[in-house]
């Protein structure tokens, strides 16, 4: 677990946050966190995608390549983005 990003925070609060379950789109622990009105998969998990992407983070990008197979155009989008970023060498 990338825990590089997590300041003054507990175990729970990681595990629910953490990159692993965003990019499975499991946003149940952070729904008990934040509460279910503001953790939606539609919100969370792009935001993931554009960390992952930003950061080149390599170890998600089996992760991410699942996430071009979804429903969801916006996160279909990001995950194509994160991608090149992840296979670019620049």
């Amino acid at each position: 677990m990338n825990r590089d990003v997590f300041v003054d925070t507990t175990e729970k609060e990681q595990d629910a946050l953490s990159l692993e379950r965003l990019l499975e789109k499991d946003v149940k622990g952070a729904a008990e966190l934040i509460g279910k009105n503001y953790a939606k998969v539609s919100w969370l998990v792009p935001q993931a995608i554009l960390y992952v992407g930003a950061k080149r983070l390599k170890q998600y990008l089996p992760q991410v390549e699942k996430l071009t197979e979804g429903e969801d155009e916006r996160i279909r989008e990001y995950a194509l983005w994160a991608i090149e970023r992840l296979n670019s060498d620049n």
